[in-house]
């Protein structure tokens, strides 16, 4: 935690309004939550993550930016981007394949399998070592 005791109003102002804006994010989160089956998936480059899409189902990647390149190892999935998003449906039951996906400088290995069951809806994909620091401001 960060204290900001000796900034001048405009700082603080500014500070604050930016404070306002990453619980908004938070917020608007946790609204779609109770939408959707959502999973937070912490992708680092270093090993592939699991994810698990229903046999006869659409599955939404979310990416903080829009993906650069999108390389699937067989193509047994539909693969379609939007903005920020990869909408994933699989083209028979029991697919499965390897996708890397590049954003910005980092590399995202994801291990796409076909479940026969329902599976989550949306997933975020998020790197581990962007997370949000929390920040009080004194004297407001």
């Amino acid at each position: 935690m960060k204290s900001f005791c000796c900034l001048d109003f405009v700082s603080k102002f500014a500070l604050v309004w930016i404070m306002g804006t990453v619980a908004h994010a938070k917020m608007v989160i946790k609204s779609e939550k109770s939408k959707f089956d959502t999973t937070v998936v912490n992708c680092d480059g270093t090993r592939a993550q699991s994810i698990k899409v229903g046999s006869s189902q659409i599955v939404v990647l979310d990416f903080i930016m829009p993906p650069k390149e999108v390389i699937p190892s067989k193509n047994v999935f539909l693969i379609r981007a939007i903005k920020s998003d990869l909408v994933i449906k699989p083209q028979a039951p029991g697919s499965r394949s390897l996708l890397v996906v590049y954003v910005e400088n980092k590399r995202c290995v994801l291990d796409l399998v076909t479940v026969p069951t329902k599976s989550n809806d949306v997933y975020l994909i998020r790197d581990p070592k962007d997370s949000i620091e929390e920040v009080h401001v004194h004297g407001i």
